[in-house]
């Protein structure tokens, strides 16, 4: 029985001191990157094909390279649990997610597996993208991030009418 409690003991300890490492991770990761946010020009044609902004049939896109663009938005990114399998958890910044939502900024999603291991087809590009949009607004939150290598849109500005 001394051995059984010991033992979980143990475990509880490891695990409280993995627990507070990852946080001092996560608020060193974020002090450091808090320059403005800056999209990718590859990161840009992601979330195009993804939330299907241009023209014509989508392309197949990889889950790798959408957990990859989540992790540029600095969203935080992990297991979805001890036995979460192809589950992962993501977490918003505090920029996102700003809405009904607002205070639930974590979302978990099983990337695909089977026989499209690693791919999202059409169909799982529209799922998805109406649960981002759903819980996170991000169709709105990437549009307005500017893209490196692009000026800014010049903002309309109305100017006052002339009295007659």
């Amino acid at each position: 029985m001394a051995g059984r409690n010991t033992r979980r003991k143990e475990r509880k300890e490891w695990e409280r001191k993995e627990r507070k490492e990852r946080k001092e991770r996560e608020e060193k990761s974020v002090s450091a990157r808090d320059k403005s946010l800056v999209l990718s020009k590859d990161d840009k044609a992601f979330f195009d094909t993804l939330f299907h902004t241009k023209e014509g049939p989508r392309d197949d896109l990889r889950w790798d390279a959408f957990v990859k663009a989540m992790a540029n938005l600095r969203f935080a990114i992990d297991n979805a649990g001890a036995t979460s399998g192809s589950g992962v958890r993501f977490t918003a910044p505090d920029a996102v997610g700003k809405g009904k939502w607002e205070g639930r900024r974590r979302m978990r999603l099983d990337g695909p597996h089977a026989y499209r291991d690693g791919i999202l087809r059409a169909g799982d590009q529209t799922r998805l993208a109406a649960r981002l949009n759903e819980h996170f607004e991000l169709q709105d939150y990437v549009a307005n991030i500017p893209v490196e290598g692009e000026e800014p849109a010049p903002q309309a500005v109305e100017e006052p009418a002339a009295d007659e």
